[in-house]
């Protein structure tokens, strides 16, 4: 996940003026520590596997929150896959998982809303 400490301070400010879940959309899931901070403070993650090369850290972090209850417990965790990408095996239960999917039909549930974060100082 990219600029997980900035995505935290974001979701501090936003707790201060709301109560609204805070689902957090990505791509990047080779840090572990990252996805533990996150989890702790927000309501849930979107996570999409684009390519196949996705799947290795993706199934890192998949054996780690099912390990980690804690992390999950009452937390909105959906799994988009796009098509040909092959999860045999894995144990996906913790995810609402939506495959074979394709640029088309990727668009966001009803009643959310996208923002997406640039970074204004590079």
């Amino acid at each position: 996940m990219l600029y997980s400490l900035m995505l935290l301070y974001i979701a501090k400010q936003i707790r201060q003026e709301t109560d609204a879940e805070i689902i957090v959309y990505s791509a990047k899931t080779d840090s572990l520590r990252a996805w533990e901070w996150t989890l702790r403070k927000l309501d849930g993650a979107t996570i999409t596997l684009h390519e196949t090369r996705d799947i290795k850290d993706f199934a890192r972090l998949n054996e780690f929150l099912l390990s980690r209850p804690d992390l999950t417990r009452d937390k909105s965790l959906r799994l988009n896959v796009f098509k040909g990408i092959p999860l045999n095996g894995m144990d996906l239960s913790l995810w609402k998982v939506k495959d074979n999917i394709t640029w088309k039909s990727k668009s966001l549930p009803d009643n959310e809303e996208f923002l997406r974060w640039v970074d204004l100082s590079r």
